[in-house]
This record gives C-alpha cells, structure tokens and sequence, in this order.
C-alpha cells in the first residue's frame, strides 16, 4: 500500500439497472464475504478484518493496515 492511503468500505453496492430487492442484496453480501475470505487466507492476511470490510464497510489506514495484517508493506515508491 502507499503511505497514507485507506482500504476498506468494501460492502456491496448496486450497479445494475433497476432496483435490487433484498434477497438479491443478501446474496451479493455473502458472496462479497466469502471471496474476500478466501483472498485473505489464501494470502495469510486478517480474515477477520476482511469480512468487516465487507460487512461494516470497515476502512483503515495504511499504517494500521499494516499493524493488523491486512497488508503486508508499506511502500513509499514504485520500486519498492
């Protein structure tokens, strides 16, 4: 990640046309929530935080990505 950045806010929004009614938004948050799991552990990262990112629409900082293993560096430039 790059210094002073965020991640997060990850929750399913619509980008469809029409309404989406609730069983569809369900689906779509647990679908968000299980691939975001399946990455994180796949990666070795913060599942838990993961799934509120998806959940909560949980957002952190870098740095503090980095204090709970959502990431694994902070890079100040591209050759890093």
């Amino acid at each position: 990640m790059a210094p002073h950045t965020s991640i997060g806010a990850a929750h399913p929004v619509g980008g469809g046309v029409g309404a989406t009614n609730e069983v569809m938004s369900i689906k779509a948050e647990n679908f968000a929530v299980s691939l975001i799991e399946a990455i994180a552990e796949r990666r070795s990262r913060n599942v838990d935080w993961a799934r509120s990112a998806v959940r909560e629409s949980a957002s952190i900082t870098a740095e503090k990505a980095l204090e709970i293993n959502v990431v694994d560096l902070i890079a100040k430039d591209v050759p890093d």
